[in-house]
């Protein structure tokens, strides 16, 4: 069952960083006004049922499968360095982009919008370490958990 619910992370860590890396498109973009475009409906959509879903669905699934995973006897290193990673700095993360963009669309300025830009970017470069080391960890996971009967267990 840890190998299911690893599987479950990591497709769904693989799904959040396929959208990071059409955001980092825009975020690299020279045409501001494409990139105020691009993010305020994409913020505008966090807000719309069932558009939020494609957000909410791999961030519900990754988190109950990885606090189930954390609290399982069955539990690896992997799983409470990956948990707290995402729970943490990733969350906090999300957070300060979301809230830049929701800076940027509140006002119809380009300069404004190239800041934010900026700021975005390096958000975005943030959460994409993130969620690759929380991939990395969660393949560990996965590749130890078939020896799990031969170590012991983790407090």
């Amino acid at each position: 069952m840890h190998r299911n619910r690893t599987m479950v992370c990591l497709m769904a860590l693989a799904d959040l960083l396929g959208m990071l890396s059409v955001d980092v498109v825009f975020d690299t973009d020279d045409d501001v006004a494409l990139f105020r475009g691009y993010y305020c409906k994409l913020n505008d959509s966090l807000k719309q049922f069932p558009h939020v879903l494609r957000v909410a669905i791999p961030c519900t699934l990754l988190a109950a499968a990885g606090a189930y995973n954390v609290i399982v006897s069955t539990r690896t290193h992997s799983d409470i360095l990956s948990a707290g990673l995402l729970v943490s700095v990733g969350a906090y993360g999300f957070h300060k982009s979301v809230d830049a963009v929701e800076t940027m669309c509140l006002t119809k300025d380009l300069n404004v919008a190239s800041t934010q830009q900026s700021i975005l970017c390096q958000w975005h470069t943030l959460i994409a370490v993130i969620l690759s080391i929380a991939l990395i960890l969660q393949l560990i996971s996965f590749y130890s958990s078939s020896s799990l009967s031969n170590t012991k267990k983790i407090i």
